[in-house]
């Protein structure tokens, strides 16, 4: 993915970069079970570290452009165990600050690397990259393919979501003024592993503490990009680029991985 939008940032100029959220699962926080090995504090730590490289990454790719990370319910762990366990703690600031000591926009650096993160936390955070594209981590879901894109139709407006971590893409037209109007609405789906190294609702935890239940999860891997008028006067135009198997095949060129999973050269 970083390689894809080092091309394209080459190519046209990356301006804006929205981050469907999830990008910290924080397991340790979770109601849900979980192996031992992933909610120990170095598992968290890791998680912490590598997604901050990860956004110094993308700001050093493009210097300009606009991050947003957008709030969504597995980030929101955090908060909800303070809530519960420690609720004097709950938007403690440095001096002078604004930014809670205990977020991840703090512990993540988002201010060192020039991130947005949009008011009103999980599920009110949203972001309108003009009057008729928005961004949002998004709170609905279905088994059904495409039934959840068919929901965010309803908004009027093309809508870009996370999530579920299905690639999913429906399109609407409508008439208005005499003109038409195309919409759509959908998901690129995740860049998180997705061949069953994870803790996910499919996998469980065996009488040793190991994960089971491994098996490659039914998401999609990938990222879109959206050709879009600030103004909003002409509709967004979308550009697909899936990614499998540690590659993706997009305008012609073939951008293969370099690294594993921790960094190592393959």
């Amino acid at each position: 993915a970083l390689q894809i939008i080092t091309y394209m940032h080459a190519q046209h100029g990356v301006d804006l970069s929205g981050h469907q959220g999830d990008k910290l699962d924080i397991p340790a926080f979770s109601s849900h079970r979980t192996p031992p090995a992933y909610i120990t504090n170095k598992a968290t730590q890791y998680a912490i570290d590598r997604y901050s490289t990860t956004l110094a990454t993308q700001r050093a790719i493009a210097p300009k452009a606009t991050i947003v990370d957008l709030p969504s319910n597995h980030v929101i762990r955090l908060v909800n165990t303070l809530i519960d366990k420690i609720p004097a703690l709950v938007g403690l600031t440095r001096a002078d600050s604004k930014t809670p000591i205990l977020s991840v926009a703090h512990l993540c650096r988002f201010e060192d690397h020039k991130v947005i993160q949009p008011p009103g936390g999980y599920p009110d955070g949203k972001y309108w990259a003009s009057d008729n594209l928005l961004f949002v981590h998004g709170d609905k879901t279905s088994s059904v393919p495409g039934a959840t894109a068919r929901k965010y139709l309803r908004e009027g407006v093309s809508v870009v979501y996370g999530h579920h971590h299905h690639e999913e893409l429906l399109r609407n037209v409508v008439e208005v003024n005499g003109r038409s109007r195309v919409s759509f609405a959908g998901s690129a789906g995740c860049l998180c592993q997705i061949n069953g190294s994870l803790p996910s609702s499919r996998t469980g935890s065996d009488d040793t503490g190991k994960l089971a239940g491994v098996q490659r999860e039914a998401w999609n891997q990938g990222i879109w990009f959206i050709w879009y008028d600030p103004k909003g006067q002409q509709d967004p135009v979308l550009e697909i680029c899936q990614i499998e198997d540690g590659q993706s095949i997009f305008r012609g060129q073939k951008f293969q991985t370099t690294v594993d999973m921790y960094g190592n050269p393959v």
